[in-house]
């Protein structure tokens, strides 16, 4: 039987906060990592939540698989709404392709 990778975290990079999943919003994300059980997805997401909180000022979490981070002042010119947007960096966990919710473990 083939090894399936059931869980991923994504890393974004974006001026929307990743918690939206506006259309298009997969473009945001910057790199993927999969692992095969919950204990080495979950320590990983943790591990890069800290390491995050170390990098940046600000910091948001959403759930238990959704986090946001921000420095000010780090922004991206939007040409087509004439102005300065902020950048976000999220980190999001899921399970079998879907939002991770501890109810999935169920």
């Amino acid at each position: 039987m083939e090894n399936q990778k059931h869980w991923s975290i994504l890393i974004t990079e974006g001026e929307v906060e990743p918690w939206y999943f506006l259309d298009g919003w997969e473009k945001q994300i910057k790199e993927q990592k999969q692992f095969t059980n919950s204990k080495e997805a979950m320590a990983q997401y943790k591990a890069l939540v800290e390491a995050h909180r170390q990098r940046f000022d600000h910091y948001q979490i959403k759930g238990s698989s959704i986090a946001c981070f921000w420095n000010d002042g780090e922004e991206v010119y939007c040409e087509a709404c004439d102005e300065f947007l902020q950048v976000y960096h999220g980190i999001l966990l899921f399970y079998q392709d879907r939002l991770f919710e501890p109810s999935h473990m169920d």
